[in-house]
């Protein structure tokens, strides 16, 4: 599983997290898109719609997804 945010601090926590969870493997986008656009490497715009997260940073966060790396 690929996770993917703006600046990949996001990302990284909820990989962190599945890790924890028994997912694996797990990458986060180092850098997230912002990175990803100034390399200068092709991203795709459009409607996309995604049903609104049940889980939020700080449950993520309360969970000790911040406590171990992978």
């Amino acid at each position: 599983m690929i996770t993917l945010c703006e600046h990949g601090i996001r990302s990284f926590r909820a990989a962190q997290f599945l890790v924890q969870m028994g997912i694996d493997p797990v990458a986060s986008v180092k850098g997230g898109t912002a990175a990803w656009r100034a390399a200068g490497k092709p991203l795709a715009f459009g409607d996309t719609r995604v049903e609104k997260s049940r889980v939020t940073e700080s449950e993520w966060t309360h969970a000790g997804a911040s406590r171990y790396s992978i």
